[in-house]
């Protein structure tokens, strides 16, 4: 099915697969593509047209689901075998998860399969026919300075967890960045897509990406900014 893309649409698929597997564990089990098609293009030396392109492809070739604008690899399910890990809580959710086979093969039902992968989450750890406790959802509170930021993010297609963007937002003040620096890398990045048309689309940034251990916000994100354009020159003409 990749004939069409030769060793370049290989190359592209298998790495997408790497991320995706690379990013599964307990805690995240959604099989969802984080990076952004700018991105991964830099990584692979292609262009981000072209990655775009090659995902078009393979999510009609029905290697990759698109659920709502979200690139997901669900077929990874498949995959997985309780003998790669000894971490009980991981072997449940793969035993549940090759029971679902037949569900999670077709990309139409993306969404039904995480709510299933979710419920399974919240049933690990019970015994016998005894029900198991659904935890208590904690409300997360964030610091003014925070949700000041937050509110300039701009929106994507796909999820976006608060929570771990603002665990990436603190790791990097623990690092020495700033909040008016983080500030300021946002609203260029924010302008670089809305000149690009790329708001609202899976290739936005999430934003625990954004403010990961990469420092997207120390990125330039070039766009035109009128206030810094030269006046224009005038015309000269020649003396007859």
């Amino acid at each position: 099915m990749l004939l069409d893309y030769g060793l370049e649409g290989y190359g592209l698929y298998w790495y997408c697969i790497e991320l995706i597997a690379g990013k599964v564990d307990k805690d995240n089990i959604t099989f969802e593509l984080e990076h952004d098609a700018r991105i991964i293009a830099r990584n692979t030396g292609s262009t981000a047209q072209k990655v775009e392109e090659m995902m078009r492809y393979f999510v009609d070739q029905g290697l990759f689901e698109n659920c709502h604008g979200t690139i997901t690899c669900l077929k990874l399910a498949k995959r997985l075998d309780k003998s790669m890990t000894s971490n009980p809580e991981m072997r449940s959710i793969i035993e549940s998860l090759r029971n679902h086979d037949p569900v999670m093969t077709r990309s139409e039902n993306v969404m039904q399969d995480k709510t299933r992968l979710e419920e399974t989450k919240e049933n690990i750890g019970s015994s016998g026919d005894k029900p198991a406790e659904k935890p208590v959802k904690q409300k997360h509170e964030y610091p003014p300075e925070f949700e000041q930021l937050w509110s300039q993010i701009p929106t994507r297609a796909g999820s976006n967890p608060k929570r771990k963007a603002y665990q990436a937002y603190t790791a990097r003040l623990k690092a020495n960045a700033t909040h008016d620096e983080m500030l300021a890398g946002l609203l260029r990045y924010k302008k670089h897509l809305e000149e690009q048309q790329k708001l609202n689309t899976p290739f936005v940034m999430q934003m625990a990406t954004f403010f990961g251990p990469d420092e997207h916000f120390k990125e330039q994100w070039t766009f035109n900014d009128p206030n810094t354009q030269s006046a224009p020159q005038p015309v000269k003409y020649r003396e007859l």
